[in-house]
């Protein structure tokens, strides 16, 4: 009965992973702790089964160092076979949770490959692909993913199981570009992977021209008339159809008038730019109005439905954005492209009210799972003391906690602060030497002993200025951290190439915009033009105003996969559950003073 219970409970919690998320996190913790109560009073084999069972709550409800706590201290080698098999299983799944893939994979494969492979149930076997076609999604292995997705189209007739399947299977190729898509295609693949590659590149070719999309949907449909993602594509059409309204005016709201005026330019001038290079069938009216001389920005929304909008992008600054986002749904009648967010949280917003911001929390999160990634787990930040850097650092830290790391410490800086004087404190290199000092007196004798930095610590992640980024490096160097790997956020990068002063950041990575990485390798190249020239800021802005006008050709294709995304000048966008455009970033390293595209894998 238990050994059934934990089976079937596993198995919800990996293959409905949002039913995980349905009860609060106390609840969460409430039954994990049940099932550890229950383990104190039971006989062995009993109480490592609720043990293992409260770890796998942990697990899925992202408690992961609770659960990996449990699952070091189990006695693994006196543990009947199943268990053991399910012990393997939750570590693998935690490494999953970690951004640890290949440690995952190799738990499966310890399982197969030992003597524990033939008491492996079909229950436990299913379970393994789930690990694995994951594990091969992290690593960019969308072959072997694909294998292991159609293993489980073979293992399994449970219909929730089966469309979560496929439409993690259809995520999985539909991130995929065009180029790997066609090379893939080429080779000797299985019907089942031919027609997921196929459907992807259709999809890709075709997504904005519905009428055509359908169309070769259809051709499609009658090429692989038994495949399983048959399954997906009724709902995926219907919403496809209501790509074909056009777009007739859009209304852009910005400040043009006042001391923040430089920013509404700059983000004007990359709408504009935009606009000058669509297609001319398909360009819509343009309509700009100066927030500067408005106070109310849902009677400015009004205004501009009422002289014709049937789309509105803006307005720029939070407290603005805020007064729209308090609207109930039925005061949107048409979509609305805020150019900031309302707050710091994922909050339900009104359906037709989207968030697009140039936000440190996403540049946050994205930093917390790269240094997960790289294996390091406890680091100091370093940010400014303002507003900026304290959302920077609460939205770190979160994201850290979430995925087992610790924040060491927080370093605030100010702008023409003794950099050299904070990290000697803060590293305890002023501890580290008076305690010599101080052993030097007692001994009566001079000591020649190199003082040590704090060793808590296995990174440091930054958030400042190019100009204090490159003051950091050195004295790190200087104060015995030259080992401590270096991640930044976009802010430590100029935006334009400066060798000579940026030689000194060599060995850091950072992630920014794909323009400022590898312009020449996006589709704006020839929209860049005056970017080029502009202050740092300006350009970021610039760059957003580009996006922000293909968005509102590419919002419903968005809206209607929530597997898809868009590649644009500020980074790969796709939209969250709550209308929020999420920015997947690159990924560079300074080499010889220059910025060098990395893999997120390197």
């Amino acid at each position: 009965m238990l050994k059934r219970l934990i089976t079937g409970l596993s198995l919800i919690f990996i293959l409905l992973p949002t039913l995980c998320f349905a009860v609060s996190s106390n609840e969460d913790r409430q039954a994990a702790q049940s099932y550890l109560e229950q383990s104190k009073t039971s006989e062995f084999p009993q109480n490592m089964e609720f043990r293992l069972l409260a770890a796998d709550v942990y697990i899925q409800s992202g408690f992961t160092a609770q659960a990996n706590e449990i699952l070091e201290a189990m006695p693994v080698n006196t543990l009947p076979d199943n268990l053991r098999i399910l012990h393997r299983l939750l570590l693998a799944e935690l490494a999953i949770k970690n951004q640890q893939p290949t440690k995952a994979l190799d738990q499966t494969y310890l399982i197969q490959n030992s003597e524990l492979g033939a008491s492996v149930s079909s229950a436990y076997r299913l379970r393994i692909h789930l690990i694995r076609a994951k594990a091969y999604d992290a690593l960019s292995q969308p072959l072997d993913s694909l294998k292991e997705r159609q293993l489980i189209e073979s293992l399994t007739d449970n219909l929730n199981i089966l469309l979560k399947n496929r439409q993690d299977t259809w995520k999985t190729v539909l991130q995929l570009p065009m180029e790997q898509l066609k090379r893939l295609t080429v080779r000797d693949q299985s019907p089942y992977a031919s027609g997921w590659l196929t459907l992807a590149i259709i999809y890709q070719q075709y997504q904005a021209s519905p009428d055509k999309l359908i169309q070769a949907i259809d051709g499609w449909k009658h090429e692989f008339p038994q495949h399983p993602a048959h399954a997906i594509l009724s709902n995926h059409l219907n919403k496809t159809t209501q790509l074909k309204s056009g777009i007739r005016q859009v209304s852009l709201l910005l400040p043009l008038e006042g001391n923040k005026a430089g920013l509404g330019q700059a983000i004007k001038d990359g709408f504009l730019s935009a606009y000058k290079y669509a297609d001319p069938k398909l360009r819509p009216e343009i309509k700009i109005y100066d927030t500067s001389t408005y106070q109310d920005m849902t009677a400015l929304y009004q205004k501009a439905v009422d002289e014709g909008a049937d789309f509105i992008v803006g307005p720029l600054f939070k407290e603005e954005v805020r007064q729209l986002s308090t609207q109930p749904d039925g005061f949107f009648s048409v979509p609305l492209l805020a150019l900031n967010q309302a707050n710091d949280t994922n909050s339900s917003l009104p359906n037709r009210f989207f968030q697009f911001a140039l936000a440190p929390e996403q540049e946050a999160e994205l930093l917390a799972e790269r240094i997960i990634q790289k294996n390091k787990h406890y680091p100091i930040l370093v940010v400014p003391n303002n507003d900026w850097g304290k959302r920077f650092a609460s939205a770190f830290e979160t994201k850290l906690s979430h995925l087992t790391g610790v924040l060491v410490d927080t370093i605030y800086t100010q702008p023409q602060q003794n950099l050299g004087k904070l990290i000697s404190q803060r590293f305890e290199i002023d501890s580290s030497q008076e305690r010599f000092r101080s052993l030097s007196r007692m001994l009566g004798m001079k000591i020649d002993v190199q003082p040590r930095r704090r060793q808590d610590l296995d990174s440091l992640v930054i958030a400042i200025s190019p100009q204090q980024a490159r003051q950091l490096k050195p004295l790190l160097d200087f104060y015995y951290a030259h080992d401590l790997p270096i991640y930044g956020s976009s802010n430590i990068y100029s935006g334009s190439p400066n060798p000579n002063k940026d030689i000194d950041l060599n060995g850091v990575q950072f992630c920014d915009m794909p323009w400022f990485i590898v312009p020449s390798q996006t589709d704006y190249a020839q929209r860049g033009g005056q970017i080029l020239s502009l202050p740092e800021q300006q350009a970021r802005l610039f760059a957003m105003g580009v996006d922000a006008y293909d968005l509102t050709t590419q919002l419903k294709r968005l809206s209607a996969s929530p597997h898809s995304s868009y590649s644009g000048m500020t980074g790969k966008l796709s939209i969250n559950e709550n209308n929020i455009i999420t920015r997947q970033l690159i990924w560079a390293e300074f080499k010889n003073g220059v910025p060098v595209r990395v893999k997120t894998n390197n």
